[in-house]
This record gives structure tokens, C-alpha cells and sequence, in this order.
């Protein structure tokens, strides 16, 4: 199958082989498996780190790393493949990921001289800044995982350079700081778990799964976190947690 088969979009599945293969596709898209291991449609912008479709199901969005800092790049494409747009003017500063609100707002991790901001762009393009990363703990502050959680209007980012992971309502205000090095709200056996994060999802209000990368030679990790935020009061740490983890190396995989 020649490489210009799949460019933009493809309607019609290929095996996941076909697509690994550097002659089919120099550069890997944004993707979507079926159950049956499937490509079924995919878009390719070049370096693709983060795609999210909107609530409605009609457009994805997709931005790349941008690291180290150069010129970021955000694209929304239709799922049928037309209209795309390069809306990358309006994020400045994007690095590594962002969520998508309901009403296809979208919040994002931005460069800020050494404490990232989490900015959120609304539908009429209009960004602003609804928080610092340097709020909370003490010296660099990089963030690179970002999620929103619709059940109670939340977004959880994480941030690297203090190891941890911070809650925020809507409006920027912290609801809850999980792991670090100074602020942490929760105490227990997975309290400690965030360090060298780069990556989580929220499976509900107080379950998390993390993935810490680890450091150089170093197994990657990835844990199921569960909080318990019933007796927290304001920023009392009185919470625990308790984790589930997976062990990942070059040549297996340990469940402990």
C-alpha cells in the first residue's frame, strides 16, 4: 500500500503491521483502533502527542510535543476529514498536552518562564490564564499530563519537576494536591506514587491511573490510585490512598 494512501484520513481499516512500516507511513498520525485491532481512521499532522474529539463527536483535535520550546503547534480537523483548521496562533506556548471541555473549550499546558500556566482557550478564541503552576511547591514547575473530568467540572495536571499532581475546579482554584514535594494532601501507600509522572486518566472522582517513566535505567511504573477525600477539610491532609501497580521493563512485564 503506497504511503499516499494515508495521508489526511482513512475510511477503510489497515492491519497495525502495515502502519509500524516506515515505507507506509514515515510519520506516525493520530489514530482510532476498533475492538478488532483495526486502524479505522487516522489524520496525519507529523508529531502528533496528544488527540482528543470533541464531546459531539465531530472534530478531533491534536498538538505536538513542542520540546524544547519552539512554535507550537495545535490543528482541529472534521471527522469526516474536511474543514481542518491550523488554530496553532491562538495556543501559544503549548506543550505536551491538553483536554477538551464540553463545550469545546480547551484547556492546555503553555510555556511561562520556568512555571508552566494551564490556559484555557474558549470557542470564540478568546485565551486566558486560569493557573500557575508555581502556585504550589517551590522552583521549576513543568507540566505534562492534563485532564478533565466532567463528573464534577474538574481538571487534574501533573507536574514534573515537583512530582505530583495538583486537582483544580474550573475557575483554577486547587482542590487537592496528590504526592510532591511539599504539599502533598494525602497520606498512605500511594500518596508517594507521582514522581517522574508523564501521564494519567481519571477513571472517576477519586481513582486515578498514573505512568511514572521512571529515570535511566529505572523500570517504568504504572499505578491505580484510589483517594479518599471523605474526610478532607479545605487543605488538611487527612486522605489516604492506596495503589495497584504495574511494572513495565524492555523485556516484560510485572504484575506485583
Amino acid at each position: 500500500m503506497a504511503a499516499q494512501a494515508w495521508r489526511g484520513l482513512a475510511a477503510c481499516p489497515a492491519p497495525a503491521a502495515q502502519l509500524a512500516d516506515p515505507q507506509v507511513l514515515p510519520e506516525l498520525p493520530a489514530w482510532i483502533m476498533d475492538a478488532d485491532g483495526q486502524y479505522v481512521w487516522l489524520h496525519n499532522m507529523g508529531e502528533v502527542t496528544r488527540a482528543r474529539m470533541s464531546y459531539d463527536g465531530k472534530h478531533m483535535w491534536m498538538c505536538k510535543g513542542n520540546v524544547p520550546e519552539g512554535q507550537a503547534k495545535m490543528i482541529r480537523v472534521a471527522m469526516d476529514g474536511s474543514d481542518e483548521q491550523d488554530l496553532s496562533s491562538e495556543f501559544a506556548g503549548l506543550h505536551h498536552d491538553f483536554t477538551v471541555l464540553p463545550d469545546e473549550s480547551i484547556v492546555f499546558i503553555a510555556y511561562s518562564y520556568g512555571c508552566d500556566d494551564v490556559k484555557l482557550r474558549s470557542p470564540d478564541g478568546q485565551v486566558s490564564t486560569i493557573f500557575n503552576l508555581g502556585t504550589v511547591g517551590s522552583g521549576d514547575r513543568t507540566g505534562n499530563s492534563i485532564h478533565y473530568f466532567e463528573g464534577d467540572d474538574s481538571i487534574i495536571v501533573s507536574d514534573w519537576d515537583q512530582h505530583h499532581y495538583v486537582k483544580l475546579n474550573r475557575n483554577g482554584q486547587v482542590q487537592w494536591v496528590l504526592g510532591g514535594i511539599t504539599a502533598n494532601s494525602f497520606s498512605g501507600s500511594g500518596a508517594s506514587r507521582a514522581g517522574d509522572q508523564h501521564g494519567h486518566h481519571i477513571l472517576a472522582a477519586d481513582q486515578l491511573v498514573i505512568f511514572n517513566n521512571g529515570s535511566e535505567g529505572v523500570n517504568a511504573t504504572v499505578f491505580e490510585v484510589t483517594l479518599d477525600t471523605g474526610s478532607m477539610t479545605g487543605s488538611t491532609p487527612a486522605a489516604t490512598a492506596a495503589n495497584s501497580w504495574v511494572t513495565c521493563s524492555d523485556s516484560e512485564t510485572e504484575t506485583r
